[in-house]
């Protein structure tokens, strides 16, 4: 069985929460042939607490969702310098 999360993923997304940075999560790879998208939102849900529905689901070797990333960057964080009601800096 593959691990679904690194400890550096882990490591990564709690400096990243620490900082205050805004996590777009996502999900890869989904095109192998071992993927189990459904065991890794689980995994993504009880470790680091994010909700399923906002991880993106995508594959860059088939493109698939990809459109989702840049759309995600951009709905997401917000400009350098402005500050956003409901989130502190």
């Amino acid at each position: 069985m593959i691990a679904s999360l690194t400890l550096a993923q882990v490591s990564n997304f709690y400096l990243a929460f620490d900082a205050n940075l805004t996590i777009i999560p996502a999900l890869s790879k989904l095109d192998l042939p071992v993927a189990d998208a459904e065991r890794c939102m689980q995994d993504v849900q009880t470790t680091l607490g994010l909700d399923p529905s906002e991880v993106l689901k995508i594959s860059a070797k088939t493109g698939l969702n990809l459109d989702q990333v840049l759309h995600a960057v951009i709905e997401r964080i917000p400009p350098y310098g402005f500050h956003v009601v409901g989130r502190e800096r």
